[in-house]
């Protein structure tokens, strides 16, 4: 399993991604051709794109920067991020989603299965981002800006799929984790979610020394729960059955 060692500064955290990983990256787009082409996915990227360069200049840069290190269009460096929202009806009846466990109560501690396509673990690696005030480690795949991982200020995120409709142009729940991994504090971390359009349904599940967070979100609609043990599978839930979280 690869480890990817990324400075954190803005641009340059996508440039050296893209390079050290541009291989895998290379490989794991030329596999996914076929499936590309049961969806418009360039309209999909060429929206978001539109999307982020008014909401997310910072994570614009980062996407840029992957682009030109890995040598692909920036089209391209955007479906890597929006690869389940893109290829949703395709991945339907081939992927298991993950299941993530999750406790506090004296010893603190989250544990989560990668549960998808068997041919996508030759593109998993641990990926080491320095900031100047902290580190970030997550589990991801090359291109993937962020996915589960933990902060070196002593927070760490779990994500999880939950359905539902209304899916929409916003920020990926991936890259929603990249932005809370990037902040200095769990309280900031906590911010970016109440901040960010999401663009899809996910369980995301911070957990500090002291306290564990869990947010279903859907793209209209967050509902927070706080339980001393969290245990999810893939689930469905029907939008009438979460309430707006303020």
């Amino acid at each position: 399993m690869p480890i990817w060692y990324i400075p954190g500064e803005v641009y340059y955290f996508g440039k050296v991604f893209g390079e050290i990983a541009a291989e895998l990256i290379h490989q794991s787009l030329d596999e996914d051709i076929i499936a590309r082409k049961t969806t418009n996915w360039y309209k999909y990227a060429s929206e978001t794109y539109d999307f982020l360069k008014i909401h997310e200049m910072r994570l614009v840069k980062d996407l840029e920067g992957l682009a030109e290190g890995a040598k692909i269009e920036i089209f391209e460096a955007i479906y890597i991020q929006y690869r389940r929202e893109i290829l949703k009806e395709y991945l339907k009846k081939k992927t298991l989603d993950c299941s993530l466990f999750s406790y506090h109560g004296g010893k603190t501690f989250l544990a989560q299965t990668i549960d998808l396509e068997y041919r996508y673990e030759k593109f998993g690696g641990v990926l080491k981002v320095d900031y100047k005030n902290h580190s970030v480690y997550q589990y991801t795949f090359a291109g993937l800006l962020g996915y589960t991982g933990l902060n070196s200020n002593g927070y760490a995120i779990g994500i999880n799929m939950v359905h539902s409709n209304h899916w929409r142009i916003g920020v990926s729940p991936y890259l929603i984790i990249k932005k809370m991994l990037d902040t200095e504090t769990y309280v900031e971390a906590l911010k970016v979610i109440q901040q960010t359009r999401a663009s899809s349904s996910r369980i995301i599940t911070l957990c500090t020394r002291a306290e564990t967070f869990n947010f279903e979100i859907i793209p209209f609609e967050i509902v927070l729960n706080k339980k001393r043990i969290i245990l999810y599978k893939q689930i469905t839930l029907p939008i009438k059955s979460l309430k707006i979280w303020k």
